[in-house]
């Protein structure tokens, strides 16, 4: 397989330092992919950055084949973008072009297909990671390129500080675009776990809700309990209490429980003596 990113080599995805070049800009993209990916072993990047490559080489946008287009003199071989080429229609003109798709773009286009879980060598894995991976791989790419420019040849412009802004600037957008699609995707897997928990807590409010029902309830039984034992005076306590749940509705009858029922109803007339 050829991949298309090759194997963290010139940056260390975990805690590797950056190129002083555009620094700030670099950092904010690792940084915030670093965050998501934070607790990971670096065995495991590298076994997730041979996914995204495998992933990539898959990939079939539009059920037609992604061709891979070198962007660099036919001598290098290191890097290559993906193109496809298409139709594009204006009135009854037909034209073959060579559209771009982004890195980011492809992947988002395909991981949806494949189930990433259960892999014992990237375990608990969700989509944000592919994409926080993919930035940090497209850093690497970008600290090959700085220290070996594209050709000026390729991009029309002989002046080689143009020719280190187009190549950053290229490699900064497209690692911009995979960090983005990381947190949105992190955050969606933050809200399912906030609506989970969400979800619970309202069950526990409607058991609440159902608790404190029932404390109403038995507390007017107590009352009526009360008022029934003053009127029958003549019977024990004991007595009183099995003639008073005979008569209870089967609502009530089912928020009190049957096992104590008597003893429940004896200690709520406790302080009542007869003379």
């Amino acid at each position: 397989m050829e991949y298309y990113f090759q194997p963290f080599s010139e940056f260390d995805p975990i805690e590797g330092e950056l190129p002083e070049f555009e620094k700030r800009n670099l950092e904010y993209i690792a940084n915030k992919a670093r965050s998501i990916l934070k607790g990971r072993k670096r065995k495991e990047l590298d076994y997730a950055i041979k996914t995204v490559n495998w992933i990539m080489e898959m990939a079939d946008i539009n059920n037609d084949p992604i061709e891979f287009v070198s962007t660099k003199s036919p001598s290098t071989k290191d890097r290559e973008i993906p193109a496809k080429s298409v139709k594009i229609e204006i009135g009854n003109d037909e034209t073959n072009t060579s559209a771009y798709y982004s890195p980011a773009m492809m992947l988002l286009n395909e991981i949806g297909k494949y189930d990433i879980s259960n892999q014992t060598e990237f375990p608990n894995a969700i989509y944000a990671e592919y994409f926080a991976i993919m930035a940090l791989a497209i850093i690497e790419v970008l600290i090959k390129e700085l220290k070996n420019p594209m050709h000026a040849s390729q991009i029309g412009d002989e002046d080689p500080e143009i020719n280190k802004y187009y190549c950053f600037n290229h490699f900064l957008l497209n690692a911009m675009e995979a960090v983005s699609f990381a947190e949105i995707f992190n955050n969606q897997e933050k809200l399912k776990v906030l609506v989970e928990k969400g979800a619970k807590k309202q069950i526990s409010l409607r058991n609440q809700e159902a608790a404190i029902k029932r404390h109403e309830i038995t507390n007017e039984i107590k009352e009526d309990f009360r008022e029934f034992y003053l009127e029958n005076l003549h019977l024990t306590k004991a007595a009183a209490a099995r003639n008073f749940y005979k008569e209870l509705s089967e609502y009530k009858k089912g928020c009190l429980s049957e096992d104590n029922v008597e003893r429940f109803l004896v200690n709520s007339i406790k302080d009542i003596k007869k003379n």
